[in-house]
């Protein structure tokens, strides 16, 4: 009995077709036939659209990879051919270092004599050098250091007394000594002073401590309040400088969204069903976004200087096509955005943020709305347009990336039964259009 049961199983590896059609035919009339072979017919594509799903969802993760091995390939490449290079020249040292030891070894006196006469020409020239920088540390009142470094250089002066020029350096050193003796003086006799009046119990001498402390106290305080007012002017100027860039940002930004948003206003369910799938076009609020975007990264490169931000992608990645089912837990992994985050007065910096609020006003606009399934595929036409418009201006690619894909699931999480244009027609499609 059980090895029958097996045989009609259509998930049993025993399973038999002739005797699994027989038994239907035996036991159940038309309808149920007819009922069955729909159900039939509706998992096989049930299980189709999960497999070519699942292939969308690993389309991304191996392009990534193969980028990577494709770099770890070539920084390898370039890794051995450096070990190569280095492995020659190591070889070229040591032939050299032979050659330098036959040719030098009979003046092998001749090179010591040469090192120790180089020794006493640096410490000449420290010599000669000597009163610019005794001089420089008494200007500095840095007293300390100007007798600490004469103790140093005391003994190579009295080695080198007998030269003429030595001598002439020798009395400069003395004059700047004798001055540093006559401040050194000055700046004792000033702190037994201070020592006595503060220690003192004439009330006369007291008061006028009192007032030169006063006096001293007051323009110690002038100075202290200018500078912390420069500060804070500098942390206001910041301030109000960020608040401007974020406001500008997000002004420009939802200006820019205003149409995107009004776009997917037309694309309620139900959608009107396409001719075909080579009837799907960007639509015109998208590439007017797109060329707006790139008119305002114009004007900040011409405004900031620098060139604008155009480059060419290594690879350009179709847009994703997460499962409807899995779109939840995908968006728990999606980059996080930070939209208050520090702007700079430079190009990339303030386009950055306004794509960022162009995105998210098209995101939010998504969310607003249900969608059937050509609505879908077209909301995934102009995701794919939007990333090839906009990511390229922007400094991280992940953050255009992550916002589109949020963009997609959303619509995906709103549509009954979706279905997604293939990546490879889907890149034809804008390309065809943008050529």
């Amino acid at each position: 009995m059980s090895q029958k049961v097996g045989v009609l199983d259509v998930t049993s590896a025993d399973f038999d077709v002739d005797a699994y059609l027989s038994s239907q035919l035996k036991e159940k009339n038309l309808d149920e036939l007819v009922k069955e072979e729909e159900e039939m017919v509706s998992s096989v594509r049930r299980l189709d659209s999960d497999v070519h799903q699942l292939v969308y969802e690993n389309y991304n993760k191996f392009l990534t990879a193969t980028s990577t091995v494709r770099k770890i390939q070539d920084e390898f490449n370039l890794l051995d051919s450096e070990m190569e290079s280095l492995s020659r020249n190591m070889k070229n040292i040591s032939a050299l270092i032979g050659e330098l030891s036959g040719v030098l070894g009979g003046g092998r006196e001749g090179v010591a004599q040469l090192g120790s006469s180089y020794k006493v020409v640096k410490s000449l020239q420290s010599i000669f050098e000597l009163p610019n920088i005794l001089q420089a540390s008494f200007d500095e009142g840095k007293y300390n250091d100007v007798v600490r470094v004469y103790l140093l250089a005391q003994k190579g002066l009295s080695k080198y007394s007998d030269i003429k020029n030595i001598a002439e350096i020798q009395k400069k050193i003395d004059q700047i000594i004798a001055e540093t003796e006559k401040q050194s003086q000055l700046a004792d006799f000033h702190e037994i002073v201070s020592k006595l009046f503060l220690a003192s119990s004439d009330p006369k001498d007291c008061s006028i401590v009192v007032r030169a402390l006063d006096r001293y106290y007051r323009k110690m305080s002038t100075c202290k309040q200018v500078v912390q007012g420069v500060a804070e002017v500098t942390t206001m100027l910041k301030t109000c400088s960020q608040a401007l860039l974020r406001r500008f940002a997000k002004f420009r930004g939802l200006e820019l969204g205003e149409a995107l948003v009004k776009g997917c206003e037309g694309l309620r369910q139900p959608a009107a069903s396409p001719v075909g799938v080579r009837h799907f076009l960007f639509r015109s609020a998208v590439r007017r976004a797109v060329e707006e975007v790139l008119e305002c990264d114009s004007l900040l490169s011409r405004l900031l200087g620098g060139e604008t931000g155009r480059k060419e992608n290594r690879h350009r990645r179709a847009t994703p096509a997460p499962s409807a089912a899995d779109s939840s837990r995908d968006s728990l992994w999606c980059e996080r955005i930070d939209f208050n985050q520090q702007l700079h007065f430079n190009r990339a910096s303030i386009i950055g943020a306004i794509v960022k609020v162009l995105l998210k006003s098209f995101i939010e606009s998504i969310r607003l709305q249900t969608y059937g399934k050509f609505a879908v595929e077209q909301i995934q036409v102009d995701c794919y347009y939007l990333q090839r418009g906009v990511s390229p201006l922007v400094a991280d690619e992940v953050i255009v990336n992550s916002m589109v894909d949020q963009a997609l699931s959303s619509a995906l999480k709103r549509c009954v039964a979706p279905e997604l244009v293939h990546p490879t027609r889907l890149r034809q499609i804008c390309e065809d259009k943008t050529e």
